[in-house]
């Protein structure tokens, strides 16, 4: 494919493909070439992307919603530099969501910032907290559980009020403090000392009143970040079960329902980046990458539940156990992501049951994008740029070769916003790196033939198609 219109002003970059799809470098006069190891697009809803890019020097929280006019920075300002503040927890509900921001796991204080609406202002639900172990949005209320002594540990809950803006407490544990929060199925559910127990329990949101679920007969705590993940109607979470040792586990909300699924695991990334990348909870079922305590430090293996114990097991691929896989889209009762196999890194996919390599050519980061995966990969001779895996020819196809003659443009950080693909990029040959907006028509299947308007050769005759026996001299 050739680029055939390109146009130019002081802060927009705009490319055109010959089939419409469209690329724009938002805002030229911001200097995002995203060089830190916290430099990349945090967290979207539906509508907006909110994003940090040169850790270094520019500590600003910024906003997008895949337009040039509203690329914009926020009032918010991290702080410390390469050492300093990143967004440790984090919560989406519709148009809002929700941050927890602090230093590193054993940060003194952290803020939490509430961005309602899909709106670039924020309030200030809390600052100087001295412990934070779980932030979740419901219906309309934000719940976190928090310490705002010094020296003890997360023992409340709270409860803001997103209409009202009021915060009242909900519920209060035993000042070894709570190790885990999440809803699910409209229901808080907790992790935390009571009674000088370690119990996982159900929170009424109305009186703070709790309901038993399990008793542990250890005492550690939960792992963070990822410690609580519903999934459907459940909920899986790492429990450690000994020194550096943990056990992954599964709850229904009730004791007979909460099981040890895997055991002899290390601990997940604590850096949530890293964590939420690894991980995918849908559908009842969690895929996740891992290491077992007998594993250096390097090892990523891939690991399945369905949340039973019977199928709740370690996947090997192309007899390759260190997998490294990350950017996991659950589409179709399948898990796809991209992973390192015999072939080198490739995207793959796997029911349950079985896993499938479906092409290589060093796949890295994988989203959903209308109606097609989309990736980047280096099949031919373009480069690393932005491919989609096309399903009827088995192949990675290319979507837009953004940095030509052999140059990388190497895209990354994939979010979906607005009927749009957000990345980030290089736009030269020199790596300048950039917040790039990707779109194109929506791929529709007009015959109802099985094959998309972007590959089939006469979408409005079902009888022909890529797949179609060929008919000789019969002109079409």
């Amino acid at each position: 494919m050739k680029k055939t219109a390109t146009t130019l002003s002081a802060v927009l970059l705009c490319f055109t493909f010959i089939y419409g799809q469209t690329l724009t470098i938002l805002d030229q006069t911001i200097t995002n070439n995203w060089p830190g190891f916290r430099d990349r697009i945090i967290a979207s809803t539906d509508e907006a992307i909110y994003f940090r890019m040169n850790e270094s020097t520019d500590l600003k929280l910024y906003f997008s919603d895949g337009t040039n006019t509203n690329t914009v920075a926020t009032n918010y300002t991290f702080t410390g530099g390469t050492s300093g503040t990143d967004v440790v927890y984090k919560s989406v509900e519709g148009g809002n969501i929700a941050f927890g921001i602090g230093g590193s796991l054993s940060s003194s204080n952290y803020d939490i910032i509430l961005f309602k609406n899909n709106s670039s202002s924020f309030t200030t639900v809390e600052t100087g907290l001295k412990d934070l172990e779980g932030i979740t949005l419901l219906n309309n209320v934000l719940y976190y559980a928090a310490s705002k002594t010094t020296g003890v540990n997360s023992n409340k809950i709270y409860a803001h009020d997103l209409s009202t803006g009021a915060t009242t407490v909900l519920a209060s544990f035993d000042n070894a403090g709570i190790k885990g929060l999440c809803t699910s199925n409209g229901d808080i559910m907790a992790m935390g000392f009571i009674g000088g127990q370690n119990k996982l329990v159900k929170v009424d949101h109305t009186t703070g009143a709790f309901t038993d679920i399990y008793s542990f007969t250890l005492n550690p705590q939960f792992h963070k970040y990822v410690n609580m993940t519903p999934s459907g109607n459940k909920v899986f979470f790492w429990y450690q079960n000994g020194n550096s040792v943990y056990s992954l586990y599964v709850t229904d909300g009730t004791s007979n329902g909460t099981l040890p699924l895997i055991d002899s695991l290390t601990n997940l990334d604590d850096f949530l980046y890293y964590a939420e990348r690894t991980v995918l909870a849908a559908d009842g079922k969690i895929i996740f990458s891992g290491r077992k305590v007998s594993d250096s430090f390097l090892t990523e293996r891939l690991f399945y539940s369905d949340g039973t114990p019977q199928n709740s097991k370690q996947i090997n691929i192309d007899n390759t156990a260190d997998i490294d896989p990350i950017d996991f889209v659950y589409d179709n009762q399948s898990c796809y992501f991209t992973g390192l196999t015999a072939g080198g890194s490739s995207l793959i996919k796997f029911d349950g049951t079985n896993a499938q390599v479906l092409a290589s050519s060093n796949a890295r980061g994988l989203v959903k994008y209308n109606g097609k995966l989309f990736t980047s990969a280096e099949p031919g001779n373009d480069g690393q740029e932005l491919y989609y895996f096309n399903p009827q020819a088995g192949a990675l196809e290319l979507a837009y070769n953004i940095v030509s003659f052999s140059a990388d443009s190497s895209p990354r950080y994939f979010h979906t916003i607005n009927n749009k693909l957000i990345f980030v990029a290089n736009s030269d040959f020199i790596g300048n790196r950039k917040l790039m907006v990707y779109e194109e028509g929506a791929v529709l299947d007009n015959d109802n033939d099985g094959y998309t308007s972007d590959i089939d050769c006469n979408d409005t005759n079902a009888s022909i198609n890529p797949g179609a026996t060929e008919i000789p001299n019969n002109d079409i």
